[in-house]
């Protein structure tokens, strides 16, 4: 039998990025004052452009939490459930969260801009982005609370998600500041960025018991144990679904332009990418081999939903820009 942590972890704790992400965007605020009051200074150019290149996501801890009672609660599993105040109580699901760990992941990227220079120090752009992150990966579950910490520890012989595909597509509003200090067709610049992004990833989940009722746990103290046992053996529980969520997305930039001729320049960039936190939808059918409800006349559905703070993204691209 699998012997997995239950240890106690918070759940929806506030991260490091997302007080980087307040920061931002009340720095982009700045940059948008600085970069009205000096427009009337000079004279605009126009660019446009695009880059591609390749993107790192960092290590993901998925976070669950679902809608489920304790297996004792189901109907297709035990017939008496309604002789237990648990079953009927309207707080189902409380308190019964897991985690599942991923590593990180390299991607591709994409990007198509057009911008206006304000000045010669300021320019502002809008930036379409492609950002594809493929995991592949399938992880055990590592900790639990509540009555899913039970069954890891007692009677689950494979505990383990899928996180697959994870894409984001968005648009992007940037300032860019740029150092010409000095005489030199290279260009370094640093910027700052605000959008949304339309942010999809696959996931997939399979919770299996063991086949022998003897290590069957659940249920002991019922006056039906045995036939809770009987029901619960060799049950399995899983579920695929593409979750989809638009998020606020926030990127910090440093780059270098060369410029090849007065209106042609590759572009280089390295940015760093974050995003809010994303919430998707999974439903497991079959749910313990049976419909996903937990009452034969269908009613009390059941579903998962999962979370993660950490779909953040270093990237760097090379691209070109034409100045009109």
């Amino acid at each position: 039998m699998m012997h997995i942590s239950t240890t106690t972890s918070p759940r929806f704790q506030i991260c490091d990025q997302k007080k980087i992400l307040h920061f931002g965007v009340l720095l982009f605020g700045a940059s948008i004052f600085l970069t009205t009051a000096s427009s009337a200074q000079q004279t605009a150019k126009f660019y446009v452009g695009g880059s591609a290149g390749l993107s790192r996501s960092p290590d993901v801890t998925m976070i669950g939490d679902g809608n489920d009672r304790s297996s004792v609660c189901d109907e297709f599993i035990n017939p008496l459930y309604a002789a237990l105040p648990e079953c009927t109580a309207p707080n189902r699901g409380e308190g019964d969260s897991w985690a599942v760990p991923f590593d990180a992941a390299w991607g591709t990227f994409g990007s198509a801009f057009a911008g206006y220079r304000f000045t010669p120090l300021i320019r502002a752009e809008l930036e379409y982005v492609l950002r594809i992150n493929n995991y592949g990966e399938r992880s055990p579950v590592t900790t639990a609370q509540g009555v899913n910490a039970d069954k890891l520890s007692d009677e689950l012989f494979l505990a383990e998600e899928w996180l697959g595909t994870v894409s984001s597509l968005g648009l992007l509003a940037n300032v860019h500041f740029d150092l010409n200090l000095t005489e030199s067709p290279i260009l370094p610049y640093l910027g700052v960025g605000i959008g949304f992004g339309d942010t999809k990833a696959d996931y997939g989940s399979v919770w299996s018991r063991s086949p022998d009722p003897d290590d069957i746990r659940t249920g002991r103290d019922q006056p039906n144990a045995e036939e809770i046992a009987m029901n619960l053996a060799g049950v399995a529980s899983s579920g695929h679904a593409t979750m989809r969520e638009t998020l606020l997305v926030f990127q910090m930039m440093a780059g270098a332009e060369y410029f090849v001729q007065e209106k042609i320049s590759f572009d280089l960039r390295a940015r760093l990418m974050l995003s809010q936190e994303f919430r998707g939808i999974i439903v497991w059918d079959p749910l313990r081999s049976h419909v996903p409800n937990i009452r034969k006349d269908g009613s009390e559905p059941v579903r998962g939903v999962m979370t993660t703070d950490d779909l953040s993204a270093l990237v760097l691209s090379f691209g070109m820009k034409y100045y009109f």
